[in-house]
């Protein structure tokens, strides 16, 4: 019992210290809300990239190796996103929460908690399967998320419900992310080798990723508002942090993942929504209020259902 507590509190800990410290930084002054936005920008077009691309391509792990963790990733993030269309229209009635909350369901902050985590419990052996795994949910939640926004903006501005093709392959062949990892992913298969000066150059961009990308989610926080929220922040938290993962790793475990590999998929479903989401919403006629609460209190509590999810895993073996 005391290893497992140990074993979870070593994993959770170190990123929430950063999002702790992001937040008192922000409050002391060290980082206003200029500096905090050019923070976002550069980890999600620059460094984040970067860590992903590093990730894939430093692993010792093929997909070939790891296909049956993809395609249950894969089923995993679609399945969720299947269930939220289906059961939201019953729980809420305006379009702009629904594709919140459905996009919030399913789109995890798995680059800046899910990575971190696997690092903490594994080291490398962690890492590698869990950046397998990012590259494959990195496509699917800009597809999802994309479709899911247009088809609420479409449906709410004319009642149709066609999705624009064209300006939706647009938008996921220009993320950054995606082109990273799929930039490494044919490096990867070709087992072509980087210049040692081009290594240590991508190599030194990647690590500043998570730390500044824990900073600027802590710098975010403001707990001020939320209370004519509180029942879509409710539905909203309780799918995220806790049904839609305690119903993967179920599975999973059915299906026979352990270790890191089951870490991976942990790492991928119970972390919180991402601020990518806001970004998201904000620019579709979405709640972007809403979206924006939803990751600051999903962050905040994540603390726990984290740390709850991989106590019990470890302490029944399956970790």
């Amino acid at each position: 019992m005391a290893s497992s507590f140990s074993f979870a509190f070593g994993a959770v800990l170190p990123i929430f210290m950063l999002v702790g410290l992001g937040y008192i930084l922000r409050r002391l002054g060290y980082f206003p809300e200029a500096f905090v936005t050019l923070i976002n920008k550069f980890c999600f077009e620059v460094a984040l990239p970067a860590l992903v691309f590093y990730n894939i391509y430093t692993s010792n792990t093929t997909i070939g190796q790891n296909s049956g963790l993809l395609i249950f990733g894969a089923l995993a993030i679609c399945g969720i996103a299947a269930v939220s269309l289906l059961i939201l229209p019953k729980l809420v009635k305006e379009s702009p929460r629904r594709a919140v909350l459905a996009q919030n369901m399913f789109r995890s902050n798995f680059i800046l908690f899910g990575i971190p985590m696997a690092a903490n419990m594994y080291g490398n052996d962690g890492v590698g399967p869990a950046s397998i795994l990012l590259a494959i949910s990195a496509i699917l939640y800009n597809i999802l998320g994309t479709a899911i926004m247009a088809y609420y903006q479409e449906k709410q501005r004319s009642g149709k419900k066609s999705v624009h093709i064209v300006p939706l392959l647009k938008s996921i062949f220009k993320n950054h992310i995606i082109i990273g990892a799929a930039l490494a992913l044919v490096l990867l298969s070709l087992q072509i080798q980087l210049p040692n000066f081009l290594d240590r150059t991508v190599s030194d961009v990647a690590k500043v990723a998570t730390p500044m990308g824990l900073m600027a989610v802590g710098a975010h926080f403001n707990f001020a508002r939320a209370k004519a929220d509180f029942r879509y922040l409710m539905i909203g938290l309780s799918g995220k942090l806790l049904i839609a993962p305690a119903i993967v790793m179920i599975i999973a475990i059915f299906c026979g993942f352990r270790g890191p590999l089951l870490g991976a998929l942990l790492g991928m479903t119970a972390s919180p929504g991402s601020i990518t989401s806001y970004v998201v919403a904000t620019s579709m006629d979405a709640d972007g209020d809403l979206a924006g609460e939803l990751v600051v209190f999903g962050t905040a509590l994540s603390a726990f259902t984290m740390f709850g999810f991989i106590f019990l895993l470890r302490s029944l073996g399956f970790l």
